[in-house]
């Protein structure tokens, strides 16, 4: 789609330096906010539009969006040892049940006696 055809509903106020272009027989630096140069080739991977193809929606956040509206919250119950504790991650996905999922929220208790179940709230995610 060549960027004269991509309209955003707000004005970009971003731009990414594109490196330098021959416009009117001269070299000049050109820097725009989507992938297109002026003669409408691709000249990069990523546009700054929030609605273009390359744009901010579909290379970052459309992904994210589409998890969080089809996500399942679900408590599950863990025996941790001491060793699971230090290696646990948030950001790591836990595979339960042929599903995966991401912790939400742990709750933790460490007693004189020991370690008690912990109880986690996960997030299922989609592969």
């Amino acid at each position: 789609m060549p960027h004269r055809e991509i309209f955003n509903d707000f004005p970009d106020a971003i731009t990414i330096y594109r490196g330098q272009f021959v416009t009117d027989g001269f070299l000049n630096p050109y820097a725009n906010h989507h992938n297109y140069d002026p003669d409408g080739n691709e000249i990069g991977d990523l546009s700054l539009s929030w609605i273009a193809n390359k744009g901010i929606w579909n290379t970052y956040w459309q992904k994210w969006a589409y998890m969080l509206y089809d996500r399942k919250e679900v408590e599950w119950r863990f025996l941790f040892t001491l060793n699971d504790i230090v290696n646990f991650r948030f950001r790591r996905r836990y595979r339960i049940d042929n599903q995966n999922y991401i912790c939400k929220k742990l709750e933790l208790n460490i007693t004189m006696q020991g370690i008690e179940a912990a109880v986690a709230t996960m997030v299922s995610i989609k592969s």
